[in-house]
């Protein structure tokens, strides 16, 4: 059964960004869907610049994640672009990120 759960990602500012995220669909794909960027590269849990911190809730990966990739993360990381929630998140984007809305214009400028 799917469900959904409030996911919170807290910038380093103290700006705190919320959206209801379906236990079926990845954190990063919720995020994009809702027009903000989160910092990613390769978007399948190969490169690792999508992984925060977990501060409160519990998450699982859609697809397996190897060995290889969860022993290069700390205890509490998560890789976002496989992640869905399962139960309310809030989250700690690394200090390199800045969370926000991208505008229609550069939405524009990605498909070119």
């Amino acid at each position: 059964m799917t469900s959904t759960y409030q996911v919170t990602i807290r910038a380093e500012d103290g700006q705190e960004i919320s959206f209801q995220v379906s236990t079926s669909e990845t954190i990063m794909n919720a995020f994009d869907k809702q027009g903000y960027a989160l910092h990613a590269s390769c978007k399948s849990g190969g490169c690792g610049a999508c992984v925060a911190q977990i501060l409160t809730g519990e998450f699982q990966y859609l697809l397996p994640m190897s060995a290889n990739k969860l022993e290069r993360v700390s205890d509490g990381a998560v890789f976002l672009c496989r992640a869905a929630p399962q139960s309310n998140l809030m989250i700690q984007a690394p200090t390199k990120w800045i969370v926000k809305k991208e505008s229609l214009f550069s939405d524009a400028l990605r498909d070119i």
